[in-house]
């Protein structure tokens, strides 16, 4: 509520709020739809009853997302255990390798909490462009430069790897931007 207020301050409108599942919760809901004109998006948290109406739902639409086949659906769900429903737009992919707990039926679900009624890949790809592309170099660092796990026991030396791991990381991005240039001046025959 700082946020909207202080943007309010500053005579900032807000037309659309998007945000990860630390916003989904009731009091947060109650106060954007509170809000004459807001548009908002939020992860759902995946509870047993969303998990449960997916899993029921028939009416999934084949798309593409991130050139990824995807299923999407859209559905009127009560959370928070209110007995108000509210739209939750949903997509579904193939889990690949071997399953966890929450990749039922052989599916991995990411649902987003929102008050749009557009169709749902609208809502979808506007929910994705959430974040900063900050955000996606701790992902590439976790999983692919071994920061998810650091080899070592005590500070000093983790933090020698992680400097060497960035220097790494920044010299491929530069190595992968330098091949990227020269691949697009090259004209096909």
């Amino acid at each position: 509520t700082k946020a909207f207020e202080q943007c309010r301050a500053e005579n900032i409108a807000l037309a659309k709020f998007r945000a990860d599942a630390c916003c989904y919760e009731k009091q947060t809901i109650a106060y954007m739809e509170a809000q004459q004109g807001l548009q908002y998006y939020v992860r759902a948290e995946m509870s047993a009853s969303l998990r449960i109406a997916l899993e029921d739902e028939r009416e999934w639409k084949p798309a593409m997302l991130n050139y990824k086949k995807v299923e999407v659906c859209s559905i009127e769900h009560q959370v928070f255990g209110e007995q108000v429903h509210r739209r939750i737009v949903a997509y579904r992919k193939k889990a690949k390798g071997q399953l966890s707990f929450n990749s039922e039926g052989g599916y991995d679900y990411h649902a987003i909490l929102t008050n749009d009624s557009d169709e749902e890949m609208s809502v979808i790809e506007f929910y994705n462009k959430r974040g900063c592309q900050g955000e996606h170099h701790f992902k590439e660092l976790e999983n692919d430069f071994g920061w998810n796990k650091l080899p070592f026991d005590n500070i000093e030396m983790n933090t020698i790897y992680m400097y060497s791991t960035i220097i790494a990381y920044l010299l491929f991005n530069i190595c992968k931007a330098v091949y990227s240039a020269k691949v697009a001046f090259v004209k096909p025959q």
